[in-house]
């Protein structure tokens, strides 16, 4: 099957360490690899206020991460990070083809 690129905009729980805010960052990212998926570029923007509140939280730590993988991966991997600790919202879109 074809790989393709996509899109992740994560929104981190903005209430935790720099430590936990990297592990939690990390897990999320090795979830692609396990998946078979390829990180090529990750954009950390740091602590921005959200439009409305995600579990009483106005705050978040937003994190952008391009990566290529086939698509039955990423069915997978959004599975994991709805039960990801630590991580409020994530939006993954595709871009273009590999």
């Amino acid at each position: 099957m074809a790989k393709r690129q996509y899109e992740a905009i994560l929104i981190l729980n903005p209430n935790v360490t720099e430590e936990e805010l990297g592990t939690v960052q990390e897990r999320v990212l090795n979830q692609i690899a396990v998946r078979g998926g390829e990180v090529s570029r990750v954009d950390t923007w740091g602590r921005r206020r959200m439009f409305y509140p995600i579990n009483h939280s106005r705050d978040g730590h937003y994190v952008i991460c391009h990566f290529v993988a086939d698509a039955p991966a990423i069915k997978l991997i959004e599975n994991n990070w709805r039960i990801t600790d630590g991580l409020l919202r994530h939006l993954v879109v595709r871009l273009g083809d590999a």
